[in-house]
């Protein structure tokens, strides 16, 4: 417990009141060199503190303490042979910690959070919190999807090969790596072991859920449609197309896997808790058929959900890969949890009627001005539970209105600048610690475009310059999703230095929560946080500010879930009634590493608005949702033993959280299910 603050050795209680036995190495010995006046000090501030006979003094060569040198040992000897002087024994943690449990009861109790000695490390060399964060959730994908590969197909686990790969992660979990408080070639080293582990992830979770999907039924929309008779130049085949393509941080594969024909049979997989009902991508490749009268990239696509009758996908992007055209799509699925479903996408002539829209642009169409390519109307974008308008002028968040319950959780009378740039002045240790900032800013927009415009996805990016940085920030609603994605795109360039100081960017949102209150989650629970001046926080895949806003008539409770897939640093400021919801995005601080954030950043987040009272599984479900996608799998249409749609396991309640499903190293045929309980009652559970 790194903090001057506390006692020198104490009893912690954690919410349910177990113990753990706390040494504060701050004050008890930390960094020590072996001379009798800093032994002499430490231990008699320990004695005159504690009253005990017997106090620890931790020295040695390495980062808080290590091997003792031959000069330490020397000293040893010489200081055993004084008359007068405490006596010193060469031991252990062991050994004093279990000296120090039998006086535990002498010992002062603390029973709150203790933590938060470097702020700054939440943030601090991004690219090893991105690693850590897709680290862990990959390596937990594929986990899942071998052990049921090898459940349901008798497959081998490999287990060698995800323990190295969850070796290599944990690795630069060492508490200067993960911080961002290394050097430079830490960082390259500890980056190189994350593109082992997840070249290892990527390979296990393709291979085992391609090997389920060809054991699934996909025939049932048809059979499959034999290759035209064409000359091999006029045969552009799909199959294999793609190879590589979407396998960066651990992704899947998105090669094709049809074989021939006009249909694309997937399956999609979500192997977690609690059934989820969204909008999902999926690319196909030319296929085995000639389009010598309607080019690949002009065709109409439908998709048939198991069970469903067709319906056309939204279009989202085309291009080439490597000499195969791709198309990138759009539809809304539903999957049971920890389970899957069967889709077959097949090439239509249009004549399908379009689908009702469930994403929509509100900027207008219809300005007379002929040759005027930017109209200047309002912009922005809505679903049937959220309406977003954007600032032109700004880029940044005008209004955001939960329509469930018709409140402004952002207001024009208090836009969000979404982004918001300074410098903290410069000081020492600055990976560690976040000093004061000064010229605070919001980037300044550049352009905008609509990107998507429905039926399921209607999307607004916006660029950004700051400093000689640029930012690329997409704005995005789904169909039925009550979530408002931001994506962010990023070429940083800003160094920082003793003469400049720390550049930072950060995700501001201004709110119109009054009362407001951060709850934070950390690992296998979370945290209400009492700061509200700015002071950044530890949390994990969410951070849920709730609060009460004002309508015409009343005061409501309400509330705002960020979620994100790589960031730690969460902050709430309270200003004169405005809360500001902040998560650090990027510092460049220079020590000890002086470039640590030069080159591109990928960042994705989603504001999803809440009311009343949000359960923390709630809350824990969508985060791990956020950063744990729906797996798009294409395979090939095949009669199979198992049904077309099914789960491959329950867990019940749903209210659960299942942190882990694997095989035991040993081999033996088992599942290991590591569940976790975020309801704080007891529940009853049911495993089929």
């Amino acid at each position: 417990a790194h903090a001057e603050k506390w006692p020198q050795a104490f009893r912690w209680h954690g919410p349910d009141e177990s113990e753990i036995l706390v040494f504060n190495g701050m004050r008890g010995g930390y960094n020590g060199v072996f001379c009798p006046r800093m032994i002499l000090d430490r231990i008699g501030s320990w004695h005159t503190e504690t009253s005990l006979r017997f106090a620890p003094f931790i020295f040695g060569v390495g980062d808080h303490g290590g091997g003792p040198t031959r000069r330490d040992l020397l000293r040893f000897r010489e200081i055993q042979q004084w008359p007068i002087f405490p006596e010193l024994v060469l031991s252990s943690a062991h050994r004093f910690f279990t000296e120090l449990d039998g006086v535990r009861t002498r010992l002062p109790i603390i029973k709150q959070e203790l933590n938060f000695a470097f702020t700054g490390c939440y943030t601090s060399q991004s690219v090893l919190k991105r690693a850590n964060r897709v680290g862990e959730n990959r390596l937990d994908d594929a986990e899942r999807a071998a052990a049921f590969s090898a459940s349901v197909l008798k497959h081998t686990y490999p287990a060698t090969r995800i323990e190295g790969a969850w070796r290599n992660i944990l690795f630069s979990q060492f508490h200067d790596i993960l911080p961002g408080s290394c050097v430079h070639d830490s960082r390259t080293y500890s980056h190189g072991l994350f593109q082992q582990s997840m070249a290892t992830t990527s390979q296990i979770e393709t291979q085992s859920l391609r090997a389920l999907a060809a054991v699934i039924a996909t025939d049932e929309h048809g059979t499959q449609s034999s290759s035209p008779a064409v000359i091999p130049f006029n045969l552009r085949s799909g199959f294999s197309g793609g190879a590589g393509h979407g396998t960066t941080n651990g992704d899947q594969s998105l090669a094709d896997g049809s074989l021939t024909g006009d249909d694309r049979e997937f399956v999609l997989f979500h192997l977690d808790q609690g059934d989820r009902h969204e909008v999902i991508e999926a690319t196909v490749w030319e296929n085995a058929r000639d389009y010598a009268n309607i080019p690949f990239h002009r065709q109409h696509f439908s998709v048939q959900m198991s069970g469903g009758a067709p319906a056309l996908t939204q279009i989202l992007e085309k291009g080439t890969a490597w000499g195969h055209d791709f198309v990138r799509m759009a539809f809304p699925a539903s999957i049971s949890s920890l389970g899957y479903i069967h889709c077959t996408v097949n090439e239509t002539n249009g004549s399908l009627t379009a689908p009702t829209a469930g994403a929509w642009q509100l900027g207008r169409d219809d300005f007379p001005a002929t040759y005027s390519f930017h109209d200047l109307t309002l912009e922005g974008i809505e679903n049937a539970l959220l309406r977003v308008e954007i600032e032109p002028k700004t880029g940044g968040i005008r209004r955001l209105v939960d329509k469930r319950t018709g409140l402004d959780l952002i207001s024009p009378d208090h836009p969000a600048s979404v982004l918001e740039y300074g410098i903290e002045r410069p000081h020492s240790m600055n990976s560690w610690a976040i000093d004061h900032a000064h010229d605070l800013k919001a980037p300044t927009c550049t352009g905008m475009r609509r990107v998507g415009n429905g039926p399921y996805i209607a999307a607004l990016e916006v660029t950004f310059t700051v400093a000689a940085s640029e930012f690329a920030v997409t704005y995005e609603l789904r169909q039925g999703d009550p979530r408002l994605h931001i994506r962010m795109r990023a070429t940083w360039r800003e160094i920082g230095s003793p003469t400049v100081g720390v550049p930072f960017i950060r995700l501001a949102i201004a709110t119109t929560l009054t009362e407001a209150k951060l709850t934070c989650e950390i690992p296998f629970g979370s945290r209400e946080r009492s700061f509200n001046a700015g002071e950044e926080v530890p949390g994990l895949q969410w951070g849920l500010l709730q609060g009460k806003v004002k309508d015409k008539q009343s005061t409501t409770g309400a509330g705002l879930l960020l979620l994100n897939d790589s960031k730690y640093g969460n902050a709430l400021e309270t200003i004169q009634g405005i809360s500001t919801l902040r998560l650090n995005l990027i510092r460049s601080t220079y020590d000890p590493d002086p470039l640590p954030e030069v080159g591109q950043h990928v960042i994705n987040v989603a504001l999803m608005p809440v009311s009343g009272e949000v359960t923390i599984p709630q809350a824990v479900r969508a985060g791990r949702g956020f950063n744990h996608p729906v797996r798009v799998v294409g395979t090939s249409r095949h009669a199979g033993r198992l049904p077309a749609t099914g789960q491959l396991l329950q867990i019940e309640p749903a209210a659960l959280t299942v942190l882990a499903i694997k095989r035991p190293e040993s081999g033996v045929d088992a599942l290991i299910l590591r569940l976790n309980n975020p309801t704080g009652v007891d529940l009853q559970v049911t495993v089929k």
